[in-house]
């Protein structure tokens, strides 16, 4: 049955920035650690669902990871 879901995410307050490297393991992320909340809501042709208000999740983050073939490609 088809549905679209959608989130609203709102981010707010960096609370840690970091790196982890491993060169081994072709693997590298840089991270930020932050607070966010959620509303959500998903719809059919014949229903709809919807956050009753807002989640303040307890771990939210934002990061950049490389791995792979491209991990050497920059530097």
């Amino acid at each position: 049955m088809p549905a679209s879901v959608t989130f609203d995410v709102e981010w707010s307050g960096i609370t840690q920035r970091g790196t982890v490297r491993n060169a081994a393991d072709k693997f590298a992320l840089d991270f930020v650690m932050t607070g966010a909340t959620i509303k959500w809501s998903a719809s059919t042709a014949s229903s709809t669902l919807h956050s009753t208000g807002v989640t303040a999740v307890n771990f939210a983050e934002l990061a950049r990871e490389t791995n792979g073939v491209v991990f050497g490609s920059n530097d």
